[in-house]
């Protein structure tokens, strides 16, 4: 049905009126919501077979989080959690960064609380690595470094992984580990605040463990590690004694 120049011009009028009516409740509707941190995910894959997951979640979640993982090569898989819904807010950013260059190679990383930084680096082939930070009464200020160079070495990081106190554990937990050769194990657990471990591997079936208390939260455990050559094994356990008081 073909409308005269004047219908035509009514339609036009009325259309426009429509889209800006569209427009105008769509800038009442964001203005109204609540501003929240923007997430950033990233992932990039070369080769054959590999899987990248990256779940960034939580109504209760303030603050970024960044995620970036880059897998070369076969059949490597990435694992990134992000902001756990906990019912508690959760102020500050959190940033996972997992870097990887081979075949086989699993990496795991979770981060349920703020100020969580971890980054894993690894180079070869079967190399895993699980790094868990904040689980238990939202500790933050946690920092997690691995780089793993060879093949069949494994690394396990646990931050503030210990029995809930129903108080939130404000300290700084840091652990950097770096395995170079075939088949190292390192293990790193530290529960409650200001603990540091450093662990630096290189040769062939290397076990480092450490354990880390923050006791009464007052405490500052330091742990260092250094094994070079073969079947060599270590194992530290600090613990601060505990008060009862923070």
């Amino acid at each position: 049905m073909f409308r005269n120049g004047s219908e035509q011009m009514k339609v036009d009028s009325m259309s426009q009126l429509f889209l800006k009516a569209c427009f105008s409740a769509a800038l009442i509707g964001f203005f109204s919501t609540p501003a929240v941190a923007d997430n950033i995910a990233d992932s990039r894959t070369t080769g054959d077979g590999n899987l990248s997951t990256i779940d960034q979640a939580g109504d209760d979640v303030t603050g970024a989080s960044e995620a970036l993982i880059v897998q070369s090569g076969d059949r490597n898989s990435s694992e990134v959690g992000q902001g756990k819904s906990t019912g508690i807010r959760q102020h500050g950013p959190r940033s996972a960064n997992v870097a990887q260059t081979g075949d086989d190679n699993q990496s795991r990383v979770e981060q349920n609380g703020p100020n969580n930084t971890a980054d894993v680096e690894q180079t070869g082939a079967g190399n895993e690595s699980d790094v868990q930070q904040g689980s238990v009464d939202l500790a933050d200020d946690n920092e997690a470094n691995v780089v793993q160079m060879g093949d069949g070495n494994l690394s396990t990081v646990v931050q503030a992984e210990g029995i809930p106190t129903g108080r939130r554990q404000h300290g700084f937990r840091q652990v950097t580990v770096f395995q170079d050769g075939i088949d190292n194990v390192s293990m790193v657990v530290q529960q409650g605040p200001n603990n540091s471990a450093s662990v630096e591997q290189f040769g062939e079936l290397n076990e480092s463990e450490i354990f880390q208390d923050g006791g009464d939260g007052t405490s500052q455990n330091t742990a260092t590690v250094f094994q070079s050559g073969r079947g060599n094994r270590s194992r530290i356990d600090q613990a601060g004694k505990p008060t009862g008081k923070r």
